[in-house]
């Protein structure tokens, strides 16, 4: 003979079956934005690296390198190649 199961019961089963997915939706939300920030910095890395290759700027301090940049950018050749 089957237990009947009072709505009270079927609620609670309910909130903590809602709870559970709430917290199988933070976890993958914490585990896909540490995926995309590795993702970023490993960008960053290989952009720095090339920057760093082509400009020979290895012994140059950051408050010059991006002062650099910053030159580069406003060539006009340079702005439409950026802008493509």
């Amino acid at each position: 003979m089957r237990k009947k199961i009072s709505d009270t019961d079927k609620l609670e089963a309910l909130d903590i079956r809602i709870n559970q997915l709430k917290e199988q939706k933070k976890a993958l939300e914490k585990s896909a934005n540490k995926k995309e920030r590795a993702a970023r910095t490993r960008r960053l890395i290989q952009k720095g690296a090339i920057a760093e290759k082509h400009f020979n700027c290895e012994n140059m301090d950051i408050p010059a390198f991006e002062e650099l940049m910053k030159n580069i950018v406003t060539i006009n050749e340079v702005k439409d190649i950026l802008s493509q």
